[in-house]
Formats: C-alpha cells, sequence, structure tokens
C-alpha cells in the first residue's frame, strides 16, 4: 500500500465500511506503466468491460465504472476500476462467477494491443472495498460512446491488399476508395509536390465503356494527397459498386509504359491552377504551408513542407518522375481497398476478389524515414497573395494515437473557444482548430489570428502567448473540458454521417487502420479523451506547450 496515500483517501473507502446492508464497492487503484496508456485503456475495454457487461445482463453485479485521474506525489495511481455489488452476498458469489464468466468469453486469454502483456503496462497497487452510506441520481444526459461504434469486417488477400468493409443499410448510397501509402512524406527535396502531382497522373481504366459508365453514374468523386498517404474516391447508387470497385481497381492495373506526356502537361495545368487558386488560402496555400510546416517540423522533415511543393518543381516533373512513382508505390502490399455504406456484402466482395486479387504484390520496402522535429522553431515572416495578414504560432506535437493526442486535442478546442471573440478590431478571425493536423508521425498544433493592420502584428502575437500562457499557469475549467469533449464527440458524429472522402466514417476506421493495424483505434482514442481530467491536459500543455512556438507572419500583398 501506498502509505503517502492523502487522508480523504482513507476516509471514502474505510469510513463507509460501517454500513453493512448497503451496496458493496470494489476499487481497484492501478498505475499506467512506461506511458502504455492506450494499450491499458484497450486492455479494460475489451477485457474487463467485457466481463462486466456479461455480469451486468447475469444480474452478477449492481453497476460498474473505471474512472481516470491524475498521478501525483500522493496518490501514485491512474486508473480506478469500480465495480459495484447490490450486497455482501452477491459480491461473496462474485470471483466463482466471473471466474466463468472469463472461462467462457476468453478461452484463449484476454485480448491485447501490440501484443504487450498486462505487467507491461500496468501495476495492480491495491484493491479497496467500501459500501454506500448515500447517493445522488445518475445524470443520464452524459454521452453514450457505445452510440460511435462502427462495425466493419476487415480481410486482406494473398497478394496483402487489405480490404474494409462497413455494411449499413440505412444508407442509400455506397462510398468506395482505395489508399496507397505514399504521400507527400516520402517525397524528396527538390521534388516536393510529386504526390500530389502523381495523384492528378494516376491513369484512368483503359475500358473506355467502363470509365464513361462510371463517370455517368458517379454521384460524387475525388482524389487527395495526404503527408502519410493518396485517396482515391467514388460515390454512387447501390447499383453501381460493382462497375466503381472494377474501374478503380483497373488504376492499379496500369502499365506505367503507355504513360504519356501530354497527360502529364495537362494535369500539370490543373496542378499549377489549383496551387494559384489556393495561395490566397494561409492554411492551404503552398507559400502559407510550406512557411509554417519548415518553421515547425525543420526543414527536412518529412513533414516540413507543402503537399503542394513549390510552382518551381511542379513546372520541373517528368514523365519519369510519374513512372517512377508509379512503379515505386503502387504494388497490392501498399494498398487499403474501401467500401462504405448500402450494399451486396457477398456480390462486393467477389467483385473485390475479381478486380484486386490479381494485383501484383513486391517484397517489402525499406522503411519510411523518420525525423524528430525540431528543439528549437523558427521565426518567419513572409509576404503572401492572401486577403489580411495571418500570425500563426505553432508547436510539433505527439502524433496519432499516441498518450497525449486525446489531451492536446482537448486543448485545441479549448483554445478555439477562448479565442473566438478577440478583443482587437483589427483582428478579423482568431482561433486554434484549423492548425491542429495529426499525422502518423508527428501532429501540428497551432494558434492564429488574421487582422487587418499590420502594425498590430507585436500586440496581436502577445495576445495569442498570453492565451497560451494562461493554459500553462492555469488548469482548465470542468466546463470547458466537458465542452470540448462534447466538440470533439459532435465532430466525429458528424464523420459517421458522411460516407467517405474528407471528414467521413471511412477516414475514422481508415487511419486506424493504416496507422494502428486497428479500425477501432478512433474509439479508443475517444474513450481515453472520455476519461480525461483538468489536470490531466494541463499537464499536455506543459509538456508540449512550454517552449516557444515556430511563429510564422505572413504579409498581405493584396
Amino acid at each position: 500500500m501506498n502509505k503517502s496515500m492523502p487522508f480523504f483517501v482513507f476516509l471514502i473507502v474505510c469510513f463507509v465500511n460501517s454500513q453493512a446492508q448497503n451496496s458493496i464497492t470494489k476499487i481497484d487503484f492501478v498505475k499506467i506503466k512506461n506511458g502504455k496508456r492506450i494499450e491499458a485503456i484497450y486492455f479494460y475495454e475489451n477485457n474487463w468491460k467485457v466481463y462486466r457487461d456479461i455480469a451486468l445482463e447475469k444480474g452478477y453485479i449492481k453497476s460498474y465504472k473505471l474512472l481516470s485521474t491524475a498521478s501525483d506525489s500522493t496518490a501514485n495511481f491512474d486508473l480506478m476500476l469500480i465495480t459495484e455489488y447490490i450486497d455482501s452476498l452477491q459480491e461473496k458469489l462474485s470471483e466463482e462467477r466471473f471466474q466463468q464468466i472469463i472461462k467462457t468469453s476468453s478461452p484463449n486469454g484476454p485480448r491485447l494491443l501490440n501484443n504487450l502483456k498486462p505487467n507491461e503496462f500496468r501495476l495492480n497497487l491495491f484493491l479497496k472495498e467500501a459500501s454506500t452510506i448515500f447517493s445522488g441520481k445518475e445524470n443520464t444526459q452524459l454521452s453514450n460512446l457505445s452510440a460511435f461504434s462502427l462495425k466493419w469486417e476487415h480481410y486482406k488477400f494473398a497478394n496483402g491488399i487489405n480490404v474494409l468493409l462497413q455494411h449499413d443499410s440505412t444508407q442509400k448510397e455506397v462510398a468506395v476508395e482505395f489508399w496507397v501509402r505514399s504521400g507527400s512524406r516520402d517525397e524528396t527535396p527538390g521534388k516536393y509536390g510529386l504526390a500530389h502531382f502523381f495523384e492528378h497522373c494516376t491513369p484512368f481504366t483503359s475500358d473506355t465503356a467502363l470509365l464513361k459508365h462510371v463517370r455517368a453514374i458517379r454521384i460524387n468523386s475525388n482524389a487527395q494527397t495526404r503527408k502519410d498517404y493518396l485517396r482515391y474516391y467514388v460515390q454512387v447508387k447501390p447499383d453501381g459498386v460493382e462497375a466503381v470497385i472494377k474501374s478503380l481497381a483497373d488504376r492499379l492495373k496500369a502499365n506505367s509504359d503507355t504513360f504519356s506526356t501530354a497527360v502529364i502537361e495537362h494535369e500539370r495545368g490543373r496542378v499549377l491552377s489549383e496551387i494559384n487558386r489556393q495561395e490566397m488560402n494561409p492554411l492551404y496555400g503552398s507559400l502559407s504551408t510550406s512557411a509554417r510546416e519548415a518553421a515547425t517540423f525543420g526543414t527536412g522533415h518529412p513533414y516540413g513542407h507543402s503537399t503542394y511543393g513549390t510552382v518551381k518543381e511542379n513546372e520541373q516533373f517528368t514523365l519519369a518522375d510519374i513512372k517512377n512513382w508509379y512503379q515505386q508505390y503502387i504494388f497490392a502490399n501498399n494498398i487499403i481497398v474501401f467500401v462504405t455504406g448500402n450494399f451486396d456484402k457477398e456480390k462486393t466482395k467477389a467483385t473485390i476478389d475479381g478486380s484486386f486479387s490479381s494485383i501484383q504484390s513486391k517484397a517489402a520496402t525499406s522503411p519510411r524515414k523518420t525525423m524528430d522535429p525540431l528543439t528549437k522553431l523558427a521565426s518567419v515572416s513572409i509576404s503572401a497573395p492572401i486577403p489580411n495578414h495571418y500570425l500563426s504560432i505553432t508547436w510539433p506535437v505527439p502524433g496519432y494515437g499516441t498518450q497525449d493526442y486525446p489531451a492536446v486535442n482537448i486543448l485545441s478546442e479549448v483554445l478555439e473557444q477562448r479565442l473566438a471573440s478577440p478583443t482587437f478590431q483589427s483582428v478579423v478571425k482568431s482561433g486554434a482548430r484549423s492548425l491542429f493536423n495529426v499525422y502518423e508521425l508527428a501532429g501540428q498544433f497551432g494558434v492564429y489570428a488574421s487582422f487587418t493592420r499590420l502594425s498590430d502584428s507585436s500586440i496581436i502575437e502577445n495576445y495569442l502567448q498570453k492565451t497560451i500562457e494562461q493554459i500553462l499557469q492555469n488548469e482548465i475549467s470542468e466546463n470547458e473540458l466537458v465542452n470540448a469533449k462534447r466538440t470533439i464527440e459532435k465532430n466525429v458524429e458528424e464523420k459517421m454521417g458522411r460516407l467517405g472522402f474528407n471528414e467521413s466514417r471511412t477516414e475514422l476506421i481508415g487511419e486506424g487502420l493504416l496507422f494502428k493495424n486497428n479500425p477501432d483505434f478512433y474509439m479508443l482514442i475517444l474513450k481515453q479523451q472520455s476519461l480525461l481530467t483538468t489536470g490531466e491536459i494541463k499537464k499536455a500543455a506543459e509538456q508540449w506547450l512550454k517552449k516557444m512556438g515556430a511563429r510564422v507572419l505572413l504579409i498581405s500583398n493584396k
């Protein structure tokens, strides 16, 4: 037992033992080891919770709860696992009953994440038993996270292609996508923007009748370059699924010898037009994002440049560059296929099998490059064709699914609200959410303000810095924490309402599969987030935002 446990804990767990006829509560105090919070939550979600759900259904227990807290020098535990029994008799029978439940539910042992055994991620410190003196009614307005769960089916062909099906008979349409594990992080200096250029030049099916048919029946279609992957998307009515699957598969079977300079030049014009159009947007323009990401991650870092690259680089890409990218990254074991919505499962599986299973695989390539972010972040001022001046302060933060990712996400939402009503007349807009971007290896966290008077830049920079300092000095309020959690949950709910492409359910389950080999990983993140306390949010802020951020001032030349 931890002898430094504060007196109030003993008061809670010992004083209440006097009520023998009331409900009995057992509390396990657990320390998370080695920063393996995700693995610990996964373990309790997929084992401890499962057993208690069965026990609830059978009437073996009254209730259960898992609580998260911030450990400190006086109480060195992170989780409290609470099981409540109706009375002492039910509690006495519990051990035998749980043994039977575990034997039936987990005949092959507990479910584990990343093959880590329990003693590698948790330490059971001690167990306390308590009986209830009095209690209030449960608040039924709290979020039910089970409502965010998506049912899916994942399998893999012998050639290595991953298939993820998310069937939903309540939908009227179907989204079909394939993702390629290659993105702007795989580009080399001097050829930034090549992944995006390739995305535009990726060949369509050579079956002109099929291509014409798909273009006639599609409801929506698009493609996109991310830091970590490329994606290609078509949405149709259910009777068009088979045609779309065949046409998308053909894009992965092209003979690169048939690629033409004419197509490259046509797409070059479209790419340059897109870059020019986006330059007015400080969030997406090539000049703006290149400056901000280089300042945050460092020049030469996989994430330290815009996905567009520069105009000059895009003017110099050749047919050979496109062929080389195709040959390097388009192979079976580098592909994930998604079908989401209302489709005939057996017919769709057969079509995917006939269309994708013959694509050639390749031997494992060398690992994708990784680099640590900068330790000293840059300060940059550049001229940009944007309507207003724009100042951002950014920090590199943990990547997808890391221990502090949920806390940093909440911080971004809290700052979005605090910055929503700027006190300076020249500020057009300020916030944080738009600069929170999370990739596989790392993320970018930031605050920003767009404003009309350049002479206000120092005052506005001080305003942004002060807002961050307030977060570092004081815990956020409970109300801010609850509102941030609800906002994030609402965003997830909105994503679930969209079948495919940006901000969709395909993205929710797809990034979990791509980055963590677990389509349900977004649920683990949500559940970890739901347990976070104000103290843990402050601790994450101190860990990642204490050093000076990267400052980028975009000066409007309009």
